[in-house]
């Protein structure tokens, strides 16, 4: 009966996965909304480029914050259908979510840059909206709208780690063991 406990093992894992990608929020504050829209013009623009970053930003802590990649792969299951469903019905969008997350997993991939990855995502958001971002992700913002990006960034990083660790729970380990001597 061991393929039984593993069968119902996978099933409570994507379950606990739905919970995490259900509890992340369907709309982006309205304060927010009305900042990314002064920067397009559009509203609809606004939210559909807000509502990806929330998606890229709960994708990427599920990659890199849970403790297996399990829970990462079972995140994206979830997502990847709700993402692109988002993406399809949007009209008028030239590039869809494939790409915009192609950007952000481009942006969370860099390594040896001093810029933090706050920062890498927020330049993604802001050229996604249309405000012009030099090579630089820092250089050619202006600082108002940089640092307004990166307190999104932020604050979506810290909510989907929440709702992560209650979708998941929380890892704790005797003080004597080292997460490295752990094997699955």
């Amino acid at each position: 009966m061991a393929w039984l406990a593993e069968w119902r093992g996978q099933r409570a894992h994507r379950q606990r996965a739905e919970q995490y990608v259900r509890s992340l929020p369907a709309q982006p504050e309205a304060a927010e909304l009305a900042w990314a829209t002064g920067l397009c013009g559009e509203a609809s623009r606004a939210r559909r480029e807000l509502g990806w970053l929330r998606w890229a930003v709960s994708r990427l802590v599920a990659e890199r914050d849970a403790m297996d990649d399990r829970t990462a792969a079972a995140v994206v299951r979830v997502m990847e259908p709700l993402a692109s469903a988002e993406a399809d019905a949007a009209p008028g969008d030239a590039e869809g979510w494939a790409e915009r997350w192609a950007q952000y997993a481009a942006a969370a991939g860099e390594r040896g840059t001093a810029t933090r990855l706050p920062d890498r995502l927020a330049a993604v958001l802001l050229r996604a909206v249309g405000h012009p971002v030099a090579p630089s992700p820092v250089a050619g913002l202006s600082a108002e709208s940089f640092a307004r990006a990166r307190v999104v960034v932020e604050r979506y990083r810290t909510e989907s780690n929440a709702a992560l660790r209650e979708a998941f729970g929380t890892v704790s380990l005797p003080e004597h063991v080292r997460p490295s001597t752990l094997r699955a």
